[in-house]
């Protein structure tokens, strides 16, 4: 694992995930709580419009999800116009952009594109892993009003 708050490059995903299920600090470090914190912005402050993109969405219907966003946004924007910006957001025409136009980050190298294919994180999980860590998810989470997605949902 890369270096990343208490823990280093040598420490395996079982350990972080280990330590990070028993994390019960009320702090934006613990995703249990984190994740809550969202849930009471989402649903419990009707004064703010909020939307949520989720990657799955994206991934299964990105023209519909910017539809959505440009709808959220309040802006009119043609069909034609919307499916430009799918095409230059896809990842294999990211990686092949100008990347010179992109002013760096400090520390940071200019490029970095991560390929995330949904569900991948099921990779990572042994079979015991996957289910403590279901136990404890239903335990912590069980008044979350929203589910997670994990799947792609079907295109009609």
């Amino acid at each position: 694992m890369k270096a990343s708050g208490s823990f280093d490059a040598e420490t395996t995903f079982s350990e972080f995930l280990s330590s990070w299920l028993k994390l019960e600090t009320e702090t934006n470090h613990n995703w249990f709580y984190y994740t809550k914190k969202l849930q009471e912005m989402l649903y419990d402050q009707t004064d703010l419009p909020i939307h949520s993109v989720y990657y799955e969405d994206m991934k299964s219907n990105p023209v519909d999800e910017v539809k959505k966003i440009v709808e959220y946004l309040g802006i009119n924007r043609a069909d034609d116009f919307i499916h430009q910006i799918v095409d230059k957001c896809c990842f294999d025409n990211l990686k092949k952009a100008d990347n010179t136009k992109v002013a760096p980050l400090e520390g940071v190298r200019s490029k970095h594109f991560h390929l995330c294919e949904v569900g991948d994180w099921k990779n990572h999980f042994t079979v015991a892993e996957n289910e403590e860590f279901d136990r404890i998810y239903n335990e912590r989470m069980k008044d979350i009003k929203f589910t997670y997605k994990y799947t792609l949902k079907p295109v009609d």
